[in-house]
């Protein structure tokens, strides 16, 4: 849970920077990078 809510807060505070940015490649490519953490964070745990 304390993992899920970390990913929660990366996820908004990328949401945000894509919206500042507005850049729509760099928030795909962020959000593909979260995915990723979150999966080798699953197989770890």
């Amino acid at each position: 849970m304390i993992i899920n809510f970390s990913i929660a807060i990366l996820a908004s505070v990328i949401y945000i920077s894509s919206v500042l940015t507005h850049n729509s490649f760099f928030a795909i490519s962020t959000i593909v990078l979260s995915i990723s953490i979150q999966v080798i964070f699953i197989f770890c745990i």
